[in-house]
């Protein structure tokens, strides 16, 4: 399981692999909380494109 630090860390190194000139970013995080799209307890989403790649990581943890 990540900690707060590692997961923020990993999120930044994903969103480093694109351009940033022309990234585009999406995640289900708004002030602290997640909009969920599983039944997990508590889930990040983050989608990256930029002009050639497009990825998406979901991270879960469940208590």
């Amino acid at each position: 399981m990540f900690t707060a630090y590692e997961a923020n860390k990993f999120v930044q190194d994903f969103y480093s692999v694109f351009s940033s000139d022309v990234l585009a970013r999406v995640t289900n995080l708004l002030n602290g909380e997640c909009t969920s799209i599983t039944e997990s307890t508590f889930e990040a989403l983050h989608i990256a494109m930029d002009e050639k790649t497009i990825a998406v990581i979901i991270m879960q943890e469940e208590n």
